[in-house]
Formats: structure tokens, sequence, C-alpha cells
């Protein structure tokens, strides 16, 4: 029977995509001097890639 949401080395490379978007997105949002999207995105891009670590290890 095959597990649901896939191998975590799956999820770790997903979650390191994303986690490079949201950084891409806080970079953005400093260039654009908006706090909120620089201050989440920046957050979320943490977040992401602990998570990928986390998996990973």
């Amino acid at each position: 029977m095959r597990r649901e949401g896939g191998s975590p080395a799956t999820s770790a490379a997903m979650l390191v995509v994303a986690g490079l978007a949201q950084a891409g997105d806080s970079a953005i949002g400093a260039q654009r001097r908006n706090p909120g999207m620089t201050f989440g995105a920046g957050a979320f891009a943490v977040l992401h890639l602990a998570s990928a670590w986390w998996l990973a290890r």
C-alpha cells in the first residue's frame, strides 16, 4: 500500500523550491520598500527551508 504524501526526499525538494521562491518574493518586497512583503515572505522562506532541512536530516 502506498503511503500518502510521497517520500521525505520529494517533500524536502519541494520545500527548498518553495523557500527559494519566498526568498525571491522577500527580495522584491525589499526592493519596493514594502515591509509586509519583505518580512512576511522572509519568515515563510525561513520556515520552508528549515522544514526542508529537518526532513533531509
